[in-house]
């Protein structure tokens, strides 16, 4: 395969996740059109008091969103974010500049086999992985300058 399908399969997962957003999007208005109904069939803001049969639909739409909400943001999520980077290491930008910010490691396993799968080769792998895992040099307090000192001027 090459870079090309690469492209789409990131494209894709963002299609994906967007598209899981919009139907979690739908069951929140139907939930709301839910409640709202029966606050005026019922004449109670109080949910114990309505029907069980309302309030199990109620519970499996939150089930359903929940499952929806989970699943975008993580599988879905994790799988972009490594074909995101595995995209990266094809195109030779750094990971550092990639992800300035990034809490947690990434599975270096599932980057690799995407990297190789797409048409990376395992040098080109290896030469990747080692700069993005390289730690950054601690800049030592004699070598850091003291800010500037600015005077402000007033003016009368």
């Amino acid at each position: 395969m090459n870079p090309t399908h690469q492209k789409i399969k990131r494209q894709t997962l963002a299609i994906e996740a967007s598209l899981i957003h919009a139907e979690e999007h739908k069951i929140t208005k139907a939930m709301r059109k839910m409640k709202a109904w029966a606050r005026r069939k019922h004449g109670t803001e109080t949910p114990s008091t309505w029907p069980s049969e309302v309030t199990e639909a109620l519970c499996e739409l939150h089930a359903r969103r929940r499952a929806l909400r989970n699943h975008r943001t993580g599988k879905v999520r994790d799988a972009a974010r490594i074909s995101h980077l595995a995209g990266c290491a094809l195109r030779g930008t750094p990971y550092r500049a990639a992800e300035a910010k990034a809490e947690q490691a990434p599975v270096w396993k599932d980057i690799e086999k995407e990297v190789l799968k797409f048409g990376g080769t395992a040098e080109s792998w290896t030469r990747w992985f080692k700069e993005a895992t390289t730690p950054l040099p601690v800049a030592s307090s004699s070598s850091v300058s003291e800010p500037a000192k600015i005077e402000l001027k007033q003016t009368a």
